[in-house]
């Protein structure tokens, strides 16, 4: 697929879920409807942000407490843990 028909394709799904955002969708029922059409969890945090006027880590919390999105949850907090074990230990917090 060609690059520009893959972002128009994202925003068609982009103008699909904001409207369901809008009719008074639950934030699952939307998360759900941009997971399905191959939104990640960055996009769908972009997505709240943009659409949903929503501050990032609001944005951020939604979308990793989500139902849609509970079979990451685990390994997400792994990371993160990772993460932060990787920067003390460098000395950098």
């Amino acid at each position: 697929m060609r690059a520009s028909a893959h972002k128009a394709d994202k925003r068609a799904v982009a103008v699909c879920a904001e409207q369901l955002l809008h009719a008074g969708k639950g934030y699952d029922s939307v998360l759900a409807y941009l997971r399905d059409r191959g939104y990640g969890k960055l996009d769908s945090i972009k997505f709240l942000c943009d659409a949903g006027k929503l501050p990032l880590i609001k944005a951020k919390e939604i979308v990793h407490d989500s139902v849609v999105w509970s079979d990451a949850f685990e390994r997400d907090e792994r990371l993160h843990d990772s993460l932060l074990r990787s920067v003390a230990e460098l000395g950098l917090v």
